[in-house]
């Protein structure tokens, strides 16, 4: 698989391992309660 580099910290992370923790974080956000709990404004 391929590696991604950070551009700000030069960090490598492994393009699957990135892409899991993207859907991830993307859930989170979309969760109706942290939305109606927290005032998140996804623009």
């Amino acid at each position: 698989s391929k590696i991604i580099k950070s551009r700000i910290d030069g960090r490598i992370m492994n393009r699957d391992l990135n892409g899991a923790r993207g859907i991830y974080l993307r859930a989170l956000v979309d969760t109706p309660w942290l939305r109606e709990n927290l005032d998140l404004c996804i623009c």
